[in-house]
């Protein structure tokens, strides 16, 4: 008589093992799981203890809070409407919940569910790519892991860090053999960000390569030109004419040009745009994020191409958090190293056992997370959070102005000052307000550094009255003392 099989799982008195890709898919919905749980309760602890910033979660906040109110991305952090800044219409999405009184906490709180549910797209990609469940699993656990990632989960919030999810989606789509599918999210990763235009064409790439090639050039020429339509008309008009304030960052590679002109002028430039590229510090930043997010990508070289066009626009800003790929800045390199690492280990699943592709994928992963995430153990976390009085004092003078007064509120303040028409940095503007609020011991950025924060606020001292002072935080109203 035959014996019974031993089996893990429960049905009666009968127990069934678990599949391999069972348990590599548990392990990667752990691994989401984990990596949400962990960045809400990061999210939720930066929001209380004011360690949240005017930009860009107060900037987010009040466009949101604006087109929910009818006045489409409208926002006085910039002075032309913010999609002449930046084209990213997700944010209709999040107006929705915002008529339904929804606020910063909520982006926050979605970002990490998005960006950690993205992961199971990717372990099904790397299954539609034929990879052992294990080494699919690994993929998605190095991309939760990555520290490119945790930098831009650190820094409030930015659409164009979801940008995994559609990509993700994409090519499971092109592995499971539904090219009109992965085209279609594709391009849907237009709505996340303009220069998301460069995960578009990665993706292109891939379909064309998969066989669809008639496909592929189809979805890079409608991404390129949505683009120029976008960059060269469109924007400028909701700018009004003003030019763009990124494009100073491109001084060097762009003769001084804005949008496509920029584009042109670097491609009939060569030399000059050769010369910027090739500098020692910008050669270690592209290697240490193939390092750390990507190395299984040299298996199958052709794949570093995908990281190209939006490596040369980080690395080429003179922006230095943009070109360090600092920040939220390698957002959008971040599914594209991960959609390279997929092909890379199938490529070396050819050639080795899946325990090593396996390795090969985590170790380096690992170590780039230990050395460069702000999540590592190894990383200071910071001082000692406000105290109750602090925060006592914080609540008491952010009540004391009117919900529809303008107002200029300290970097570490305005995210929850923002959900009315006017508001600003302070100092940004502060003249043209009827408020400011500033707290000696909470967050000042860099910008209202140089932008004369002490001047501006001894001037605000002298001239205004000032109606609430508590443990360092003080409430100024226009008017003479």
């Amino acid at each position: 008589m035959a014996r019974p099989v031993a089996r893990a799982a429960s049905v009666g008195r009968v127990w069934v093992r678990p599949s391999e890709v069972a348990v590599a898919r548990a392990v990667a919905g752990l691994g989401a799981a984990g990596f949400i749980a962990y960045w809400v309760a990061v999210s939720m602890r930066r929001w209380n203890d004011f360690e949240t910033n005017a930009f860009d979660l107060g900037f987010f906040d009040q466009i949101v809070w604006n087109t929910a109110h009818g006045r489409w991305f409208e926002t006085t952090f910039v002075p032309y409407n913010f999609a002449g800044q930046h084209f990213e219409p997700v944010l209709l999405l999040f107006s929705g919940a915002y008529r339904l009184g929804a606020g910063p906490t909520f982006l926050l709180a979605t970002q990490a569910v998005v960006c950690g549910l993205a992961a199971l797209l990717l372990f099904e990609a790397g299954r539609s790519f034929g990879l052992r469940a294990g080494v699919a699993a690994a993929v998605a656990i190095a991309y939760l892991g990555s520290p490119y990632l945790h930098r831009a989960m650190q820094f409030d919030f930015h659409p164009e860090t979801m940008v995994a999810a559609p990509a993700f989606g994409s090519l499971w789509a092109l592995g499971a053999r539904r090219p009109r599918l992965a085209a279609g999210l594709a391009l849907g990763a237009l709505l996340f960000k303009e220069d998301a235009v460069f995960v578009v064409v990665g993706l292109a790439a891939l379909i064309a390569w998969r066989g669809y090639r008639g496909l592929g050039v189809a979805t890079a020429g409608i991404a390129l030109a949505w683009s120029v339509v976008l960059l060269g008309v469109l924007m400028p008009a909701w700018r009004e004419g003003a030019p763009g304030d990124l494009g100073v960052r491109y001084a060097d590679v762009s003769g001084g040009h804005d949008g496509v002109e920029a584009a042109a002028w670097a491609l009939s430039h060569p030399l000059e745009v050769t010369r910027a590229l090739l500098q020692l510090d910008h050669l270690g930043t592209a290697a240490t994020f193939v390092a750390a997010s990507g190395i299984a990508m040299l298996a199958a070289p052709l794949t570093l191409l995908l990281l190209v066009p939006e490596m040369l626009l980080a690395v080429l800003s003179t922006h230095p958090p943009q070109s360090a790929l600092e920040l939220h800045y390698a957002a959008e390199l971040v599914p594209l190293a991960a959609a390279g690492t997929v092909l890379g280990a199938r490529r070396l699943a050819e050639r080795m056992p899946s325990r090593f592709v396996m390795a090969l994928v985590l170790a380096p992963a690992l170590a780039g997370f230990l050395a460069l995430s702000p999540a590592s153990p190894l990383t200071s976390k910071g001082g000692a959070p406000p105290t109750a009085e602090h925060r006592a004092a914080v609540a008491e003078a952010l009540a004391m102005v009117p919900r529809g007064e303008a107002v200029a509120g300290q970097s570490g303040l305005a995210p929850r000052l923002s959900q009315r028409e006017t508001v600003y940095e302070f100092p940004g503007e502060w003249a043209s307000t009827s408020w400011v609020v500033v707290d000696a011991y909470g967050l000042r950025s860099s910008q209202s550094i140089g932008a004369g924060f002490d001047a501006a606020l001894a001037r605000v001292r002298a001239e205004w009255t000032r109606v609430y002072e508590r443990d360092g935080v003080e409430v100024y109203r226009r008017g003479e003392p």
